[in-house]
């Protein structure tokens, strides 16, 4: 039952990732077009803002989860609606001050986004709009984890799947140079509204809480153990943060806003692949916490299973980016974005790449109650990161962007994978090689064929990128399901190919 809710829900989590990174192919050369490099670049910039202002949460959203489910497979249901409460009015005062803290940006300093002071009055709106997200955001947030506690993934994502949908349609009927700016923030505040009061409304009929929010369960104890537990989660987040926003920052403080297109196109993508790999581990944070008691050699084959079929999806996107990404960029926007991009994209990729080594150690040492290491030494790898960034856009320009980023996965990765590696009794080299070996075959073969490919047909059109992408996955699907899979793998998928197949012919007949 466990297994497959964990698929339920894990699918679900990829079908609103593909959905996104559809509507992101769609939309943004509509965005480039109608927002231009300054607003595109003041864009990326408020998102980042609304990042860091998203820290004062204190790393409640993984606590919260964590605690919903353990509680929930222990039926202690008044503990439950304690957590809920006390996160939820906790995070409702948050959202008041980033309210305040950007109205007074707002009627203060609205300058400060302007370019040669010109349209003052439009920044204004734009801050005003952004603290008004931020104000729902907050106790959404709360909802939100409380959801993912409860295992109700597949309801939530629907629900933003519905919602996703119909923000990208209206922005791509509305958006004018003019009002291209104030659309993308008043849908993206409008939808985050309407998605967070309904969660906050399935929550009250739900059958595990059926209850709103409300004082009487608000329990200051049991905030402060949430936020003592999610310290070490917060320092995490402040860091990851800071990983994932800064650059953008410093690109507009060193060089100039204009230019943080030529970084955000690729880092944008390699985001896309970072939020498919999360969305595929994200169910696993409950999952392992419900199974703490689980023998250390389950532990152990568990891990090593769900990490190998996580990473075999994965890695062959990391490749496509290699191979192609600067021909699907040149494809997609133009030649003058896809040659400045170039290295960044590189570089991006291959920290991805280095990350994505053990892409459930972050979920596991959670549930675990062991993740320390990521407040110990995260703040440093961020310091790390920006002190390289810095140096290198100040002598290299905007190529320089990424260095910092790939010298931070580069150092600490290892360090990461090693410390897990020993939470489980399990050497690194031994998790690789048993990772990682069933998949030499089939990668070798992929990157061989995306190569020949390239030999034959002039990647110059989305028709010719996606032959070539196909041909390539077909070629390593293949592969890999006789070299990447044991015998029960390949026995589980025969049998369950066989029945879904019989049960098409029986409701056809």
């Amino acid at each position: 039952m466990q297994v497959k809710r964990l698929l339920i829900n894990t699918s679900s989590n990829v079908s609103v990732t593909v959905l996104k990174i559809a509507f992101a192919f769609i939309m943004t050369p509509i965005f480039v077009e109608n927002l231009l490099y300054h607003d595109y670049g003041i864009w990326e910039v408020c998102v980042s803002v609304i990042g860091y202002m998203g820290l004062l949460d204190l790393g409640l959203r993984p606590a919260i989860t964590r605690h919903i489910a353990m509680y929930n497979s222990e039926k202690k249901q008044q503990e439950v609606l304690r957590v809920y409460s006390s996160s939820f009015f906790f995070m409702f005062l948050l959202g008041c001050l980033s309210l305040i803290v950007f109205l007074i940006w707002a009627f203060y300093y609205p300058e400060s986004l302007s370019q040669n002071n010109e349209n003052i009055e439009r920044y204004k709106w734009l801050l005003i709009i952004i603290g008004c997200q931020l104000l729902i955001k907050f106790p959404g947030i709360a909802a939100e984890s409380t959801l993912d506690g409860f295992h109700k993934y597949y309801l939530k994502n629907n629900i933003t799947i519905i919602n996703t949908i119909i923000g990208n349609i209206i922005i791509f009927f509305y958006i004018t140079p003019e009002n291209a700016l104030l659309l993308v923030a008043g849908v993206s505040t409008v939808g985050i509204t309407i998605k967070y009061l309904i969660f906050i409304g399935l929550l009250g009929k739900y059958n595990g809480l059926g209850e709103l929010p409300n004082k009487q369960s608000f329990n200051l104890p049991t905030l402060k153990y949430l936020i003592r537990f999610s310290s070490k989660s917060f320092v995490q987040g402040v860091a990851w943060r800071v990983e994932q926003s800064i650059t953008p920052i410093l690109i507009a403080t060193i060089l100039n806003p204009e230019l943080i297109i030529f970084y955000a196109i690729p880092a944008n993508l390699v985001g896309y692949l970072k939020t498919l790999t999360a969305n595929l581990t994200q169910a696993l944070l409950p999952y392992f916490s419900e199974n703490i008691q689980l023998e250390l050699d389950k532990k152990q084959g568990i891990y090593q299973a769900l990490t190998k079929y996580v990473v075999a999806i994965t890695f062959p996107i990391h490749i496509g980016l290699f191979l192609l990404g600067e021909a699907f960029i040149a494809i997609w926007l133009n030649s003058d974005i896809s040659s400045n991009a170039r290295v960044l994209l590189y570089l991006l990729v291959s920290a991805s790449l280095l990350h994505s080594l053990d892409p459930l150690a972050s979920k596991f040492l959670t549930a675990e109650n062991k993740h320390l290491i990521y407040a110990k030494l995260s703040p440093i790898g961020v310091t790390f990161n920006v002190i390289v960034t810095s140096i290198t856009l100040y002598y290299w320009g905007v190529e320089g962007a990424s260095v910092g980023v790939f010298a931070q996965a580069l150092v600490f990765a290892p360090i990461y994978l090693s410390y897990r590696s020993r939470a489980h009794n399990l050497a690194s080299s031994t998790f690789l090689k048993n990772v990682f070996r069933p998949l030499i075959i089939p990668i070798i073969s992929l990157i061989g064929t995306v190569i020949a490919m390239k030999q034959f047909v002039i990647v110059d059109s989305f028709l010719s990128l996606l032959s070539v992408t196909l041909i390539g996955m077909l070629v390593y699907v293949a592969i890999f399901f006789v070299f990447g899979l044991n015998s029960n793998e390949k026995d589980y998928i025969i049998t369950r190919l066989k029945r879904q197949l019989q049960k098409d012919k029986t409701t056809n007949l």
